[in-house]
């Protein structure tokens, strides 16, 4: 058997599939998807590698080179299904990318394959002849005792630090050490060790109380059994916290064979800030309407996608959760894609409020750990409802039903960064290769999608009422030209104030949405007109105040604002326009006795920023 597999390698000349022969000890333990350790290169180092295609025949036979041999299969199953192996070849030739670009959409971080190059000797101690023995001199002597004594693997570069390379190359000449590929998979999971009571220990001390006084323990050993008796398995750091007992006193207990210690991996679940109240809601008539069309046609396995076009507060969410429910009773499982997680800490709160610990999230501030613990949930069917960003429509579901992609006229769907994918493209892809389900929802649909729909390549449904019946808001428009005429200069008219300060005096709470982050847009110099630039996009730096810095939004590029105009010498160097900054600061002025809390990118920036700020607001 021979297979076509892709490499984990970065190279000029990697991106293409390489054929290798199977041996027949591994002829049953592989398959597509696996991931495999192979020989690159003339060194032959173990290079990771998933594999692609199996094929019976040797297609390079009569060629002057030799097939090489995978090395071993890592893992007890595919890591990637065969669809998906299918959805990496077709990316690649969409969206003009390498293999390897499209294998890290699927492939979690927390896999590393880690090679060594390490130094042995041929013969042992006894084999080792007097000829052979003679013929070195002090030097090489050393390194082939060092080889001898040591209990461990020595790496090529260690001993290369400490001994001459070119005797170590005599040495190989002639034929006393070579030089091997050593390889070890790791994998980032993280491992809590429980502590529990050996069971024969425990129905002995349960039938005879005074059996316990035969065992010679300790104060802190006895405290320590006493605690296990009235508690089935506790943590190991749990235990050491409570009792405040040391590691050498656990250790000691095991070694008596009074306690067992199990190590388990453990999921690192993101932590839930904001949550919801789970109230049961009676769909309407027209939100109803748009559920039974959908389930009808996934009864029916149409590939055909549905867009929801529904106006602001017309319901889609309890839409979208009605649909979840039916997907898993049929025993599949769902994806919920939204454009930024930041920002729906309440679609996470509902849906988890409805579906429980079965739901998983999935986004880019999640530690490379995190995401681990994500994939391996989902691939072993303890996640099965996933919200998250665009990358999460990669995870490995082994039945997915039906995709959800929120707000779907967001650009974000659409990745900047290589590989250039839609997001929506690859749902429609999964839509039509295995009869997922693709659900699509916005009150703002964009163009090619809304034309889709009406062109009859989507099916579109529409919620045009509000589903509590609720009018419409009413919205002013305010000319600030007038407002500048009758001596207002500031950027908050006075009709905003004044409605803000009815609000405010209500007890209800103010929401300013402004579309412009930093201080203000760009500085200038009064005097001489000279504007701060990018010196890579040259366009004016935005003035971020709390920073002193002007800061380029498009290539991130930063310098500190001087006092003085690097131009003219002058100090009169003013802001121009408007960021959420200065309208904190003037907000924060005019309502001195209210807290403003300021939500952006800059003040998001740590981990959980948003979902702490709305935790704030919410309460």
């Amino acid at each position: 058997m021979y297979v076509d597999v892709i490499l984990r390698q970065k190279g000029r000349f990697s991106d293409m599939l390489f054929s290798y022969r199977v041996p027949d000890s591994l002829e049953n333990k592989i398959d597509i998807g696996y991931r495999v350790s192979v020989p690159f290169g003339k060194s032959n180092k173990p290079i990771e590698a998933i594999v692609n295609n199996l094929k019976s025949e040797n297609e390079s036979e009569g060629t002057d080179f030799e097939i090489k041999e995978i090395f071993d299969v890592l893992g007890d199953e595919p890591l990637i299904s065969r669809e998906n192996m299918e959805l990496i070849s077709w990316m690649r030739d969409r969206y003009i990318c390498t293999y390897l670009d499209c294998l890290n959409l699927f492939f979690p971080k927390g896999y590393t394959l880690n090679s060594t190059k390490i130094v042995k000797p041929v013969f042992s101690i006894e084999e080792l002849t007097v000829e052979q023995e003679m013929s070195l001199d002090q030097a090489e002597r050393k390194i082939i005792n060092e080889l001898y004594l040591s209990k461990e693997d020595v790496s090529y570069d260690s001993l290369t630090s400490r001994h001459s390379k070119s005797k170590l190359d005599s040495l190989i000449s002639k034929g006393l050490v070579n030089i091997q590929w050593s390889y070890k998979e790791v994998v980032n999971e993280k491992k809590i060790k429980t502590v529990y009571l050996d069971e024969d220990l425990k129905c002995k001390i349960q039938m005879d109380s005074d059996y316990i006084n035969c065992l010679k323990l300790g104060k802190k050993q006895l405290e320590t059994v006493n605690f296990l008796i009235l508690n089935d398995a506790v943590e190991q750091s749990a235990l050491l916290d409570l009792l405040g007992v040391s590691n050498q006193t656990i250790k000691s207990l095991e070694k008596k064979g009074i306690i067992k210690i199990k190590e388990e991996s453990h999921f690192r679940a993101p932590k839930q800030f904001l949550t919801v109240e789970n109230k049961k809601i009676d769909l309407n008539s027209q939100q109803r309407e748009v559920v039974d069309r959908i389930i009808e046609g996934i009864r029916e396995q149409s590939r055909k996608p549905y867009l929801i076009h529904g106006v602001t507060g017309s319901g889609k969410t309890e839409v979208f959760l009605e649909l979840i429910e039916y997907v898993l009773s049929q025993g599949m499982e769902s994806v919920f894609l939204v454009p930024e997680i930041a920002l729906t800490p309440q679609t996470i709160a509902r849906v988890k409020n409805r579906f429980g610990n079965i739901v998983g999230v999935f986004h880019s501030q999640l530690s490379e750990g995190e995401k681990y613990d994500v994939f391996r949930e989902v691939k072993n069917g303890n996640i099965r409802v996933v919200i998250g960003t665009r990358s999460a429509i990669f995870l490995p579901f082994d039945s997915l039903g039906l995709i959800i992609i929120d707000e779907e006229h967001d650009f974000s769907y659409k990745s900047e960064k290589t590989p250039k994918y839609d997001a929506i493209e690859v749902a429609r892809y999964k839509a039509f290769k295995s009869n997922v389900a693709v659900v699509l929802g916005s009150a703002t649909p964009s163009v090619p999608d809304y034309y889709n729909a009406k062109n009859g390549d989507y099916e579109l449904l529409e919620l045009n009422k509000r589903a509590n019946n609720n009018l419409m808001p009413e919205i002013s428009i305010v000319d600030m030209r007038k407002e500048l005429h009758s001596g207002n200069s500031s950027p908050l008219s006075k009709e905003l104030v004044a409605k803000m300060d009815l609000e405010l005096k209500k007890g209800n709470q103010v929401i300013l949405f402004l579309n412009k982050r930093g201080y203000a847009n760009f500085m200038e110099c009064k005097y001489c007109g000279h504007v701060f630039k990018c010196k890579n996009c040259d366009i004016t730096l935005t003035n971020h105040k709390s920073l002193k810095k002007g800061i380029c939004h498009y290539c991130g590029y930063e310098e500190h604002i001087p006092e003085r105009c690097p131009k003219c010498n002058m100090t009169n160097i003013g802001s121009v326009g408007v960021g959420t900054e200065k309208i904190e600061e003037l907000v924060s002025n005019l309502f001195p006795n209210h807290k403003t809390l300021r939500m952006d990118r800059d003040s998001t920036k740590k981990k959980n920023g948003v979902q702490k700020i709305l935790e704030k607001f919410n309460k």
